[in-house]
């Protein structure tokens, strides 16, 4: 077992000693230190030769910064004006959903237009084969 020493009169005392028989003061617990985290100290800066890759040119990872600009109100009044145009707007609609190099907002717009106007369609292909086939009983009631 180890020993420690009193800190009032220098006696020899036992390790699980919360007394001194000797003098009678109190021997504060002695709290275990956990080591300190050591801090992160960053190497010294060194001159790095440049890095080339061959996986894209310069201009292509330069582009995506433009497309995520945020789409103005008038861009937006614009967006909509182009896409309520007959035939044009149905392609506008398909060239902006599924192009490249288009705003990121117009993009995620033209795509609601056209997954809104599927529905749409699909719920008129519906009430029109459910209402040709009343109209259908209807004749053949009428002619018998």
């Amino acid at each position: 077992m180890t020993k420690i020493i009193c800190t009032a009169c220098s006696a020899e005392l036992e390790s699980e000693a919360k007394f001194c028989p000797d003098c009678g003061v109190r021997i504060p617990i002695p709290v275990p230190t956990a080591p300190r985290p050591q801090t992160y100290q960053a190497p010294p800066p060194q001159a790095a030769a440049p890095i080339f890759t061959a996986a894209a040119p310069v201009s292509v990872i330069a582009k995506p910064a433009e497309n995520n600009v945020q789409l103005s109100v008038f861009g937006y009044v614009l967006t909509m004006l182009a896409l309520s145009v007959p035939i044009i707007g149905i392609i506008l609609a398909f060239v902006w959903a599924f192009g490249a190099k288009t705003n990121r907002a117009r993009k995620n717009y033209c795509r609601a237009v056209l997954i809104i106007s599927g529905m749409f369609l699909l719920l008129a292909i519906i009430g029109f084969v459910a209402n040709y086939s009343a109209l259908i009983q209807l004749i053949k009631l009428l002619l018998e």
